[in-house]
C-alpha cells in the first residue's frame, strides 16, 4: 500500500524557521548515508561516540520540544516535566510553540496529570483557533474531550468552548458538521500511540502479542487518516503528512508488510526533501527524516544489507543531541545486524563492542536483553566464544528478571550454539534441553499468536534433536531416551493438530524412535559390560527433499580378531531380558514408524530403512548372536548398496566379516 502525501498547506511564518530548516537538511543522507559505500571504522567511531553531555540547554521552542519528547519517549518523566516547564516560554514560530505545546501535553498524560492536561489542551486548540484554522480547532476540542478525563468537580471552565473566536465565528462555525476523517487525522496528530510502536519487534523476530495488537490497531487509524489527509488539507494548519506516513511506516514493518513500509518511507523521505528545498520547511523534520532511515535500515537489512548499514548511520546521525538513550541503542543494534550480514567483520566486532558497553547503562533488564543477544549472535558467528558466553549469560540473567520466555530461548539457544560449535558436548546438552523447554512453554502458551506458534514448534523439534544426538554420542541413555520421549510427544500432538508439515513431523518422529533404539542399546550394553562400541549414530533429520545425512560412528571401531573375541566373551554376561524386550519393542515402533512414510518421502525412507538393519545388527553383535548380526548386516548391506552409499556399505562388509569369523571360531571352541 502507498499513501499520497498531500501538498501541505503553507502558512507564511508558521512555515519558517533557520532551525527548521538546517535540522531538516542535516537529517538527509551524506556521504555516508545510503548508497552503497562501505564504512571506515574512523566513521563508525564517529556515529557511535556518546551524546554531548551535558547537552547544551535548548534555544528555541522546536528544540524544546524535541527534548520533551526525548524524554517523555525514554521514560524520564520527572526530567520531561522539568524541562516542559523551564523552557515553555522559549521563543520560536507559532508552528514550533504548538509543537512545544502538544510535547508538553503529551508528557503531562504520560504522567497521569490530568489537570495540567487539560489546561495545555485548551491552551493548544486556542493556538489552533487563532492559527485561522477554526474546524481543526473544533475537532481538536472534541477529540481531547474524548480521551481527556474532565476535571473532578465538573466546573463550567472545563466545558467552555476552547475557541477563542468571537460569538458571531463558533455560530457559524457550528452550523457544520465536523468531518469523521478530519477527526480520524487529529486523532493521531494529537494523540500518538505510546513510543513502543516504533520497534514492535522482539530479539526472536516476533511480535509480543500485545504490542501486537496495539500496532494493528495503530495501523488502521493511521490508514484512515492518511487517506482522508488530502480532503482536509486546507482545514489544516499544521503539515502532518510526513509524520504520519512514518508512522505508518513503522506500523506496517511491524505488521511484516515490508515492501508497503519501504516504499512508504522512500515516499515520506522524498516527500521531506521536497518541503526542505522550499522556503521554511517543518518542525521536526529531523525526527520524521532520521526514524524513516531507522525503517528503511530494518527492512533493508536482510535484502541489501549495505544499504541497511547506510540508512542505520544516517539515522544515528541525527543522534548526538537527542536525550533517550534506549533510542540509540536500538539504532546501534540495528546497524550492528546489518553488518554482520554485510560480513564486515571488523565494523561488526567495533559496533558489538560500542554497544555492549551502552547496553549495560540501560535502566531496566527489559531493555538490555536485544541489544545484549545482538552482541552475543555477532560473537558466535566471529567464533569469538569466550566472550560471547559472557555477554550471553548477562541476555539471560536480563531475560528471567524481566520475565522475557523469548529473551531467554533465543540466549540459551546461542550459548548451545557456542557449546556446540567447540565440541563442549554436555554443556551444549545442558542448554539445548533448556532451549527446548523454553520453546515447548512459549509454544503452548495461549498469547502466543496462532501464526508465530509452529515457529517455536520447530524450535523445540530442532533442539531435542540435536540434544538427543549429543546425548547419544556422550552415551548417555537417559538423556537421549527423555529427548527422544519429547520429540515423540511433540509429534503426535502436531500430528493431531495438522498445523505443521508431515514429512517434517515424520522424519522427526523416525529420527526420535530410532535414537530412542540406540539409547535402548547403551543402556542394555553397559548393564551387562559396561560402556562399550555402539555403533553408527544419526546425525538426525534433515528438511524435507534433501539428501540425507551419512550416519557418523562412535566409539572404537573393530579391525581385527581381537576386536571380535572381545565381543564374544561380551556374550557370555548375563543379559537383561526386559531389557532385550525393550529394546525389541523400540526397534518394531521404529519399523512401523517407517512404513508410514509421506508420499514424496520413500528415498528417506529407504535410506532410515537402512540405517535401522545397521544398528539392529550392531546392536545383535553386541549381544553376542553374531550369527543374527550377520544376517541383519546382509540386508542392511544390501539396502546400502541400492542406495549407493558406498561409504556405509564398506564399513559394514568389514564388520559383517568380523561377525562370521568370530561366529566360526565360537563353533570351533
Amino acid at each position: 500500500m502507498t499513501v499520497a502525501l498531500p501538498e501541505p498547506r503553507r502558512n507564511g511564518a508558521a512555515h519558517r524557521g533557520a532551525a527548521g530548516a538546517e535540522a531538516g537538511t542535516a537529517a538527509l543522507p551524506q556521504s555516508t548515508g545510503p548508497g552503497g559505500a562501505i564504512p571506515s571504522l574512523a566513521q563508525l567511531r564517529e556515529a557511535l561516540r556518546g551524546p554531548e553531555s551535558p547537552l547544551p540547554a535548548p534555544r528555541t521552542a522546536d528544540e524544546a520540544a524535541a527534548r520533551v519528547r526525548d524524554r517523555t519517549a525514554s521514560g524520564d518523566l520527572s526530567g520531561a516535566l522539568r524541562v516542559a516547564r523551564v523552557f515553555a516560554a522559549l521563543p520560536g514560530t507559532d508552528e514550533a510553540r504548538r509543537e512545544l505545546l502538544r510535547a508538553r501535553l503529551a508528557a503531562h498524560r504520560a504522567a497521569n496529570d490530568d489537570g495540567s492536561a487539560r489546561a495545555l489542551a485548551r491552551e493548544l486548540v486556542t493556538s489552533i483557533d487563532r492559527a485561522g484554522s477554526p474546524l481543526q480547532a473544533r475537532a481538536s476540542a472534541e477529540v481531547f474531550a474524548e480521551h481527556l478525563r474532565p476535571a473532578p468537580d465538573g466546573s463550567d471552565e472545563e466545558r467552555q468552548a476552547p475557541s477563542a473566536s468571537g460569538a458571531r465565528g463558533r455560530r457559524r462555525a457550528e452550523q457544520t458538521a465536523i468531518p469523521e476523517g478530519l477527526l480520524a487525522i487529529v486523532r493521531c496528530v494529537e494523540l500518538p500511540r505510546p513510543s513502543h510502536l516504533s520497534r514492535i519487534s522482539d530479539p526472536s523476530g516476533i511480535s509480543h502479542p500485545s504490542r501486537a495488537a496495539e500496532s494493528r490497531q495503530e495501523l488502521t487509524r493511521l490508514q484512515e487518516a492518511l487517506q482522508a489527509l488530502p480532503a482536509h488539507t486546507q482545514d489544516l494548519v499544521d503539515t502532518p503528512g510526513p509524520l504520519l506516513g512514518v508512522r505508518l511506516g513503522q506500523c506496517l514493518e511491524a505488521a511484516g508488510r515490508e515492501d508497503d513500509a519501504l516504499r512508504l518511507c522512500r515516499d515520506v523521505l522524498d516527500e521531506v526533501a521536497h518541503l526542505q528545498a522550499r522556503e521554511g520547511g517543518f518542525v521536526d523534520a529531523a525526527r520524521v527524516v532520521m526514524t524513516a532511515h531507522a525503517v528503511l535500515a530494518r527492512v533493508l537489512a536482510s535484502r541489501d544489507p549495505i544499504a541497511a548499514v547506510g540508512h542505520s548511520l544516517t539515522a544515528l546521525d541525527g543522534m548526538h543531541e537527542v536525550e533517550d538513550l534506549s533510542l540509540r541503542v536500538r539504532l546501534i543494534t540495528d546497524l550492528l545486524r546489518a553488518l554482520v550480514m554485510s560480513d564486515l567483520q571488523d565494523q561488526a566486532s567495533f559496533a558489538a563492542g560500542r554497544l555492549a558497553s551502552f547496553a549495560r547503562t540501560l535502566p531496566s533488564a527489559e531493555q538490555k536483553v536485544e541489544p545484549l543477544l545482538a552482541v552475543g549472535a555477532q560473537r558466535v558467528a566471529a567464533r569469538r566464544y569466550d566472550a560471547a558466553e559472557v555477554v550471553l549469560g548477562e541476555a539471560r540473567r536480563a531475560s528471567t528478571e524481566a520475565g522475557d520466555r523469548r529473551g531467554r530461548l533465543e540466549a540459551t539457544r546461542l550459548l548451545a550454539r557456542s557449546h556446540h560449535e567447540q565440541g563442549h558436548g554436555r554443556e551444549a546438552l545442558a542448554h539445548l534441553r533448556r532451549t527446548a523447554a523454553d520453546a515447548r512453554w512459549v509454544a503452548d502458551d495461549l498469547l502466543t499468536p496462532t501464526l508465530e506458534r509452529p515457529l517455536y514448534v520447530r524450535t523445540e523439534l530442532d533442539a531435542e534433536a540435536l540434544a538427543l544426538r549429543h546425548a547419544l554420542d556422550l552415551a548417555t541413555p537417559v538423556e537421549a531416551a527423555a529427548a527422544a520421549r519429547a520429540i515423540v510427544r511433540r509429534v503426535r500432538i502436531e500430528d493431531r493438530a495438522g498445523t505443521m508439515p508431515a514429512p517434517l513431523l515424520w522424519d522427526h518422529g523416525v529420527d526420535a524412535r530410532i535414537g530412542a533404539l540406540i539409547a535402548e542399546g547403551i543402556r542394555l550394553a553397559e548393564a551387562t559390560t559396561g560402556p562399550t562400541f555402539t555403533g553408527p549414530t544419526p546425525t538426525g533429520p534433515t528438511p524435507a527433499g534433501q539428501a540425507p545425512t551419512a550416519p557418523t560412528r562412535t566409539g572404537p571401531t573393530p579391525t581385527g580378531p581381537t576386536d571380535a573375541w572381545a565381543a564374544s566373551a561380551a556374550a557370555s554376561a548375563p543379559v537383561d531380558p526386559s531389557g532385550v524386550e525393550r529394546y525389541e519393542q523400540l526397534f518394531r515402533e521404529a519399523g512401523r514408524a517407517l512404513e508410514q512414510v509421506p508420499h514424496g518421502h520413500e528415498d528417506r525412507a529407504r535410506y532410515w530403512g537402512a540405517y535401522l538393519e545397521d544398528r539392529h545388527a550392531h546392536m545383535l553383535a553386541a549381544r553376542g548372536e553374531f550369527a543374527a548380526a550377520t544376517s541383519a548386516g546382509r540386508q542392511a548391506l544390501r539396502a546400502w548398496q541400492q542406495l549407493g552409499r558406498d561409504e556405509e556399505a564398506a564399513g559394514l562388509d568389514e564388520q559383517i566379516r568380523i561377525w562370521r569369523t568370530t561366529d566360526d571360531r565360537r563353533g570351533t571352541a
